[in-house]
């Protein structure tokens, strides 16, 4: 692959990459990092035939390292109170699984006014119950409930947190929360609504497994009983032992999960509240519901299918011109080839430093036919780059050579009227590298520079 080549090919993934990894992205909704997340949440509901229910949540915390290397003092979990919603709360256990220890009641206090050793001490191992507002105050069941089906939108935020000691970080943290909560069965003609929501849209923490079995007072199947599990995403839902559950995998940030059940009229004795809108609407409701939310989805892979197509299509065209490039550029080179049918930079050693290097390398030390080989090796790198030429044959001292042939040479120092011309043959194969002398007195001629000859040539008669 050409140097061209390589780079066509690399243009193309960086403009197509951006694009894959922003539809990956939109598919994927990747979250902001969470110091607090939840390794699995597990829920155990039990309605009861009053119309409250029993609640056992188990909460494996991932404790991350925070800001400024603070502490994990507190952790706590929010239940919204509303007319039309939960009504009540109540608190009767809290338990770490992770070191079997039960804690007790305490008040709600400030963790950020303690240091570490205080805060083990006085405040951990402790758990509490708090109405949120400018400042956290004490929760009372008794008291402090909101009354069912009441035309007041009163809303009341209560948390339910437990103290631990301070921890910077932990990959598991287990707690067992029991607890009883009031107004989530409504009686509505024909049917009975149970309406439970334990994730909302404020919840900031991921989830990774999210888990429910709930039970009613009678058994629940498919034939009489409808289950809508609202989660924007993919649930998992099965009816066992007359038992309803359902599992979550990857619950994102801000998202929310809610259970809605239409169970048999009169499945619950005692509901928190009467409404006047019959079972048969609200099924058609959330009919409705589950309608709008598969038509988004599909829009959104709709929308994401075609900007998929138009990234590959772009890739398909920068592939094609860089392909339509490089063909133009080996027609090119062909061409070129039959123009210069070898070319090649200059070698990285001469062929007389390659025959020292061979003699080296071989143990080869002073000897005497280095310079035949260097020649050699000279004339054979000569011949490969077209600068000369070879042919098989004999050799011979007859044998041509650059100073073979007749030449006609005028002699000097003569009068320019008295010079004629002389034929002289050469009798060998080596000639003088210097123009001669002819020397009339004895018949013979002479190279000017002694040193450099290798022979004299007798003249012919005449």
């Amino acid at each position: 692959m050409t140097k061209r080549t390589k780079n066509i090919v690399l243009a193309s993934v960086l403009l197509v990459a951006p694009g894959v990894l922003l539809v990956l992205a939109v598919a994927v909704r990747g979250q902001p990092f969470a110091p607090l997340s939840y390794n699995e949440t597990s829920y155990d509901i039990e309605v009861l035939d009053n119309g409250n229910t029993r609640v056992t949540m188990t909460l494996d915390y991932r404790l991350g390292r925070r800001d400024s290397s603070k502490s994990w003092k507190q952790l706590h979990r929010t239940i919204p109170l509303s007319a039309s919603g939960v009504t009540n709360v109540a608190v009767e256990q809290v338990r770490n699984l992770s070191t079997g220890e039960t804690y007790r009641q305490g008040d709600p206090v400030d963790a950020s006014l303690y240091d570490d050793g205080g805060w083990d001490i006085r405040h951990a191992r402790q758990w509490y119950i708090a109405t949120q507002g400018d400042m956290l105050r004490p929760y009372d069941p008794h008291t402090n409930g909101i009354r069912a089906g009441s035309s007041q939108s009163i809303v009341k935020n209560v948390e339910i947190g437990w103290n631990i000691p301070p921890t910077k970080t932990a990959k598991s943290m287990r707690f067992e929360v029991t607890m009883t909560l009031a107004g989530m069965v409504t009686a509505c003609p024909g049917n009975d609504v149970f309406n439970w929501q334990p994730v909302d849209e404020t919840n900031e923490s991921p989830i990774r497994r999210f888990s429910a079995t709930v039970r009613f007072p009678q058994a629940v199947d498919e034939a009489n009983s409808t289950m809508w599990v609202h989660y924007d995403g993919t649930s998992t839902t099965a009816y066992r032992d007359g038992m309803f559950t359902f599992g979550i995998d990857d619950v994102r940030a801000r998202s929310y999960v809610q259970l809605t059940a239409m169970l048999p009229e009169g499945s619950v004795a005692r509901p928190a509240w009467t409404d006047t809108v019959s079972g048969r609407q609200l099924n058609d409701e959330e009919r409705q519901r589950e309608a709008r939310w598969r038509y988004e989805q599909q829009s959104s892979a709709r929308g994401l299918l075609v900007v998929s197509g138009l990234l590959l299509l772009i890739a398909a065209v920068i592939a094609a011109i860089g392909m339509r490039l490089v063909l133009g550029q080996r027609r090119l080179r062909g061409r070129l080839e039959a123009i210069m049918p070898y070319w090649r930079g200059l070698p990285p050693i001469s062929p007389g430093a390659a025959a020292l290097v061979y003699d080296i390398a071989n143990g080869v030390t002073a000897d005497k036919r280095l310079g035949g080989r260097q020649l050699g090796a000279t004339m054979l790198s000569l011949v490969t780059k077209g600068f000369a030429r070879m042919y098989p044959g004999p050799v011979s001292g007859t044998a041509a050579s650059t100073c073979s042939g007749p030449t006609r040479r005028r002699s000097r120092g003569w009068p320019r009227r008295a010079a004629r011309a002389t034929t002289i043959r050469r009798a060998r194969s080596c000639c003088c590298r210097a123009p001669s002398t002819w020397r009339r007195a004895n018949g013979s001629c002479a190279c000017r520079n002694a040193r450099r000859a290798t022979c004299c040539a007798r003249p012919a008669s005449g």
